[in-house]
């Protein structure tokens, strides 16, 4: 339910925006949420969870987080940070001692949150590739280690 302050035709022209990002992306579907520490100001589902059966998004629609988690990680670090908690030239080792082994040496916190601590590309399934699918090793270009 829209904030009085978010309605009238600055809402509409919003949700034009959202929808008109989902065409730029072929997107099927999206929720957005708009909200402060301690209510939500606005709410909106738009297209569908399975376009197919013509489902639509809805309050309880799951959604994958896939990559997201990493900013949601590092925000929640450098809150870490400002509150002194955390140095991001500490080693990852002195606040997980378990973080020892291969190629873990000498990993600094920001080496995590820069992709930079220096590990090998772990196995994974590679996307369709010139129409064949493959298993095969990550290279170094254009796939990280996270």
């Amino acid at each position: 339910m829209p904030h009085p302050k978010v309605c009238g035709s600055r809402l509409a022209e919003f949700e034009q925006l959202v929808r008109d990002v989902m065409t730029s992306y072929d997107a099927a579907g999206t929720a957005v949420s708009i909200f402060g520490r301690d209510r939500t100001y606005y709410e909106a589902f738009f297209g569908w969870r399975d376009a197919k059966r013509r489902l639509e998004i809805a309050p309880d629609t799951l959604f994958g987080m896939a990559s997201l988690t990493k900013s949601v990680t590092c925000v929640a670090l450098l809150q870490l940070v400002e509150r002194g908690l955390v140095d991001l030239q500490g080693l990852v080792s002195d606040y997980i001692p378990e973080f020892i082994g291969r190629n873990q040496k000498g990993v600094r916190v920001a080496h995590l949150l820069s992709h930079s601590a220096g590990f090998f590309p772990e196995k994974r399934i590679l996307a369709r590739w010139r129409g064949v699918w493959t298993h095969a090793p990550a290279t170094s270009a254009g796939r990280g280690s996270g």
